[in-house]
């Protein structure tokens, strides 16, 4: 089975980008700091009602809410109605340069769990290395890309 896919529509990621700029909010450090090394960060877009913290994913109760920066954004709202299904969490991450997340496994992320996660790269650059299940992952901005992360991955941000 194949552990990745790149989706063969895309989205527009110049005014991606625009709204992250327009976001001033400070961006949170990720939770799980034994997984990287250096300045890995983010910001809730869609999170759990009941969240446990500022990037959390999985809600116990299966209830998701749109965050203030969620509505403050003008391009992402129309990103999301896209993709005609449920959508829980949604987050903007960043790994700043020079920083790397290491491998590990996402085991209760799967499609077998009822998730289908999905990337779409806002900003990035040729000194990227994200490896998922032993491949290399070329993610261009704005492509979508389907990854099984219950398998090993890590990114590693040289540029």
């Amino acid at each position: 089975m194949k552990s990745s896919h790149r989706f063969s529509f895309s989205f527009d990621y110049k005014l991606l980008q625009k709204d992250v700029a327009s976001i001033s909010e400070a961006w949170h450090p990720h939770f799980n700091t034994r997984n990287y090394t250096g300045d890995w960060s983010g910001l809730p877009l869609r999170e759990p009602s009941n969240k446990t913290h500022d990037l959390s994913t999985l809600s116990e109760f299966g209830e998701y809410v749109d965050t203030k920066l969620l509505v403050s954004t003008n391009y992402i709202p129309s990103v999301l109605q896209f993709f005609k299904c449920p959508i829980t969490s949604v987050r903007l991450l960043k790994l700043k340069s020079g920083s790397k997340i290491k491998e590990h496994r996402d085991p209760d992320l799967t499609f077998w769990e009822g998730f289908i996660r999905l990337h779409v790269p806002v900003q990035t650059n040729e000194k990227v290395e994200f490896i998922l299940d032993g491949s290399y992952l070329d993610m261009k901005p704005g492509e979508c890309w389907f990854g099984a992360f219950a398998k090993p991955h890590s990114v590693n941000n040289m540029g």
